[in-house]
């Protein structure tokens, strides 16, 4: 069973709970104890390689901050079980903090799933508002994994020039949500360093509905689509 050791985040949540603060709460991600919702990966030929279904198992406010946390259960094609872990959304001060683990996709780690992980983060923020054109902040983690004390392997990942491209109206089979889309280079660093670009649609208090990902010569080399969503 993999073991993981999540160092603090950054930055220190210190103000009160307060319900007028969880009112103020914008949630880029499902909020309600119980929902479900499906995701399923392809490959640039449109073939499926994997799915994932996202449950959120609690939802609570404490020191000002409110927490939603996420079980992650990723099977892909060729897997025999699924690949679990947990991930952690945070909102303060009317900002929606993204857990950067889970910018480490759940097929990067399967390998080293009997191993320790041990993340080092820098959240990236929504805010609540978010219009076209709007520069929004970065974000950045490192995993480092190892076992029986000795350093195997170092996991880098960037993203930088995040921008909001426009608000859309995206359709998948999981229905028809209005997203707000959002484009990001991101640099990840194994052995090799590779570049690469993304554009996601976010819709609120459900998440991300489609991700596309695009090679550093703009070519489409895969994406993820919402295909189910239940409360």
């Amino acid at each position: 069973m993999k073991k993981l050791t999540i160092l603090l985040l950054t930055g220190a949540f210190l103000l009160g709970t307060s319900n007028l603060f969880s009112q103020e709460c914008v949630f880029y991600s499902p909020v309600e104890k119980g929902t479900v919702l499906k995701y399923s990966n392809y490959d640039k030929k449109d073939k499926l390689t994997g799915t994932t279904t996202q449950t959120v198992i609690d939802n609570y406010v404490e020191e000002g901050v409110q927490t939603v946390k996420l079980r992650n259960e990723y099977q892909g094609v060729d897997m025999d079980s699924a690949f679990v872990r947990e991930l952690e959304m945070k909102c303060k001060d009317g900002k929606y903090y993204v857990d950067m683990e889970s910018y480490i996709g759940e097929s990067t780690l399967v390998p080293y799933s009997n191993m320790e992980t041990t993340f080092e983060v820098e959240n990236m923020t929504i805010p609540a508002k978010l219009k076209a054109g709007e520069i929004l902040d970065n974000g950045r983690v490192t995993a480092t994994i190892s076992h029986n004390d000795m350093k195997i392997m170092t996991i880098s990942v960037n993203i930088s020039n995040r921008k909001v491209e426009a608000k859309e109206d995206i359709t998948t089979p999981a229905g028809t949500f209005e997203c707000y889309k959002i484009s990001y280079d991101i640099s990840t660093k194994m052995i090799i360093t590779i570049k690469a670009s993304t554009v996601e649609w976010y819709a609120k208090n459900i998440g991300v509905v489609r991700t596309e990902s695009y090679n550093k010569k703009g070519k489409l080399t895969g994406y993820t689509l919402l295909t189910g969503f239940q409360k």
